[in-house]
């Protein structure tokens, strides 16, 4: 003989619960998730602008050392180690 089946509404209600919390625990941690993709994003944007910025800087640094030394040779002068 079978035992029948007994809905028990104690069991059915905490389950639920315990599925309602995950859900909306769930649904925080994506939240979250997003949040901390958008400040990835922000920071890899910052980043690519130093690194344009840096070699902005590197170009005029050598610019202004291509001028000098071109002002240099105009005036007839050299540098420390003799050479013109």
């Amino acid at each position: 003989m079978t035992k029948p089946l007994v809905f028990s509404y104690k069991d059915y209600e905490d389950l639920k619960a315990k599925v309602d919390e995950q859900t909306f625990t769930i649904m925080r941690l994506k939240e979250q998730n997003t949040d901390l993709r958008l400040e990835l994003d922000k920071y890899e944007q910052l980043v690519q602008v130093i690194d344009t910025q840096q070699k902005t800087i590197n170009t005029y640094g050598k610019i202004f050392k291509m001028q000098e030394a071109e002002l240099k040779a105009l005036r007839g002068e050299t540098d420390a180690s003799g050479v013109d």
